[in-house]
C-alpha cells in the first residue's frame, strides 16, 4: 500500500469513527448479513433465497440472512417460512411488518438485527443470480465498499437512458466518477448502521457519496441484473 492509499485510510478511518470500526471488527459474529427486503414476491422469494444459499455455499463465509417483509398481501411469508423450516443449519431471521415502512427504513432494521462484518443487499424479485453474487463475494475484503454496475444490462432502454442520467447527475453533484449507483453494493455493516441512506429512492447515491468523502475505498465489479 502506497503513502497516499495509507494516508487516505487512515483520514477515512478518523472520520467514519476509528473507534467503532475497531468495536465491530471484535463483536461482530459473521462474515456476511445479507438483507433482502420483500413486498409481494410470493414465486420469487423463495428463489431468490435458495439462490443465495447455493452461491455462498462454494464459499467459507458465515453468514445470515435477514428477511423484512414489508406488509406483504400475498403468500410471500408463507414461502419464506417455509424455506426457514426446510433450512434450520441457515441463520435466517424473518422480520414482518404491518405496515410498509419503505426500503430506507427496512435497510436500517436489518444492519441493526444484523451479526455481520460486510452488509449485503440482495432483492427478493430473483433478478440477481449467482453470477452476480459471486463478483461481489470475490471482492469480500478488498475495499470498504463494493459498488456493482450493470454489465450486462437487461433493462428496458428507456430505464438504461434514466439510469445514465441520473448517474451523471449524482457524480456531476459530488465530483465523483462512479459507474452506478443503483445496484446492490456491499458495505461494512457498521458503515450502514452510522451512514445509512434518508432517501427511498437514492439508491444508495447518498449513502455512497458520504462514505466516500469519509475516505472510505471501494471497487467497482460488474453484475448482470435479469
Amino acid at each position: 500500500m502506497n503513502v497516499d492509499r495509507l494516508a487516505m485510510r487512515i483520514h477515512g478511518s478518523q472520520g467514519r469513527g476509528a473507534e467503532l470500526l475497531t468495536r465491530a471488527e471484535e463483536v461482530d459474529e459473521l462474515d456476511i448479513t445479507i438483507f433482502m427486503p420483500c413486498r409481494d414476491e410470493q414465486g420469487n422469494v423463495s428463489r431468490s433465497l435458495n439462490e443465495v444459499v447455493e452461491t455462498l455455499n462454494s464459499y467459507h463465509y458465515s453468514y445470515e440472512i435477514i428477511v423484512i417483509d414489508d406488509a406483504s398481501t400475498d403468500g410471500s411469508v408463507i414461502e419464506i417460512e417455509d424455506f426457514i423450516k426446510n433450512h434450520p443449519t441457515v441463520r435466517t431471521v424473518l422480520k414482518r411488518n404491518k405496515q410498509p415502512l419503505g426500503f430506507s427504513y427496512n435497510l436500517s432494521d436489518a444492519a441493526i438485527l444484523g451479526r455481520g462484518r460486510y452488509f449485503q443487499f440482495i432483492g427478493s424479485a430473483f433478478q440477481n443470480r449467482r453470477e452476480a453474487m459471486r463478483n461481489i463475494f470475490d471482492e469480500l475484503g478488498s475495499a470498504d465498499i463494493v459498488i456493482t454496475y450493470l454489465e450486462p444490462d437487461y433493462r428496458w432502454l428507456h430505464r438504461r437512458l434514466l439510469s445514465r442520467f441520473y448517474v451523471r447527475l449524482v457524480n456531476l453533484i459530488s465530483g465523483y466518477d462512479i459507474r452506478h449507483y443503483h445496484g446492490t453494493p456491499l458495505f461494512r455493516r457498521v458503515d450502514v448502521l452510522r451512514w445509512h441512506s434518508y432517501r427511498t429512492v437514492g439508491f444508495f447515491a447518498d449513502m455512497i457519496t458520504r462514505l466516500l468523502d469519509e475516505g472510505a475505498t471501494y471497487v467497482e465489479v460488474p453484475t448482470p441484473c435479469y
